[in-house]
């Protein structure tokens, strides 16, 4: 798949979608549309939860479960096309984070643990539902490519049910996914590796990871590079972003603010570079395209992943392309965007 420029549109929920079912609405044709003619080259519609039951972690997010929502997503895919930029859209499965659990039964998690977990409301989760839980990110594959988008993203950070099987603070188990890191690895790989299996050669598959858990105890460096060179079997890009939800510190890095550093996980990015051979895409406080030109030039990446910065400008892309780069609007960093879709309304920028 050829991108014309290295700019990702990173995924973000606008929560423009039906709200609760997740339908389809010319509302969300409207803002993906916007964010193609942004002029990036690859739009990431943000964390679509593969099970509406119990993956869910926001209202408004768009559904790709049921078989009558291809219709609407085909619109969305023909919609960004029309501005040569290609489609992928952030497959979730929230695990023991869901929102949106009960009267469904409880979240799942690798393992139920004491201090972390409460019990009444999340469940180890088990052979037969890990085997449902792998269908239902194939399924949604099958729906994408139907609809023509060009592409996936697997969401395997932040500490959702995918990444907790590979960090030790939260996976437990005693059979053979819990333990040694080749035994955490084993579910996300066989996700990984179904995934690959439907979505055959001409369908691209993304996967997010936090490139550092921001806690102590969590994956180390080392065994994520270990993780994802067994990945790279089944994945064309890894998307580097950072955090999880075990304390506010390393959930206030999943969406940096002005009181972190710009560009805070390019030299993990960095790092994770050497150490594979499939392309790298950054995400994480990157808020000017003289930031994005310094990471490329630099070769710590090969793809520059922004949203609030484009969402601040939608032009952003167009004027330092068109040499009026000084007249482009900055992000605050102020997250005032973010605060509209915990409540169910529509994303926007201050």
């Amino acid at each position: 798949m050829t991108l014309k420029n290295r700019i990702q549109y990173a995924p973000v929920v606008s929560n423009h979608a039906e709200t609760l079912t997740g339908a389809f609405t010319n509302d969300l044709l409207a803002f993906v549309g916007a964010q193609a003619r942004s002029g990036a080259a690859l739009v990431t519609i943000g964390s679509s939860p593969i099970d509406f039951d119990r993956a869910r972690d926001f209202y408004g997010c768009l559904s790709v479960v049921r078989d009558t929502d291809i219709g609407g997503l085909s619109l969305l895919a023909d919609e960004v096309h029309r501005y040569g930029a290609k489609l992928s859209i952030e497959l979730t499965h929230a695990g023991a984070i869901s929102k949106f659990t009960y009267p469904n039964g409880p979240a799942f998690a690798p393992s139920v643990i004491p201090g972390i977990h409460n019990p009444a409301t999340t469940k180890e989760i088990e052979r037969a539902e890990m085997d449902e839980v792998r269908q239902h990110w194939v399924d949604c594959i099958r729906r994408l490519k139907i609809a023509g988008f060009d592409m996936a993203m697997i969401h395997a950070g932040h500490m959702n049910l995918f990444a907790s099987f590979l960090t030790p603070l939260l996976n437990h188990r005693t059979d053979e996914y819990g333990g040694n890191p080749e035994n955490r690895m084993r579910f996300p790989l066989e996700v990984l590796r179904a995934a690959r299996e439907e979505a055959g050669d001409d369908f691209r598959l993304e996967m997010r990871i936090s490139g550092d858990e921001r806690v102590p105890g969590g994956v180390s460096l080392e065994e994520r590079i270990q993780f994802l060179n067994a990945a790279a079997a089944y994945i064309d890009l890894v998307n580097i972003s950072t955090g999880g939800f075990l304390n506010p510190l390393a959930l206030a890095h999943t969406h940096p603010s002005y009181h972190l550093p710009h560009m805070l996980n390019v030299e993990t990015a960095a790092k994770i570079k050497q150490g594979i051979n499939i392309p790298v895409a950054v995400a994480g406080g990157i808020t000017n395209i003289d930031e994005a030109e310094q990471i490329l030039a630099s070769g710590k990446a090969d793809v520059v992943a922004m949203a609030k910065a484009l969402l601040a400008d939608q032009e952003l892309v167009t004027k330092a392309r068109l040499g009026r780069a000084d007249e482009i609007r900055p992000c605050l960093r102020c997250l005032d965007c973010m605060r509209f879709p915990e409540k169910g309304a529509p994303l926007r920028c201050a």
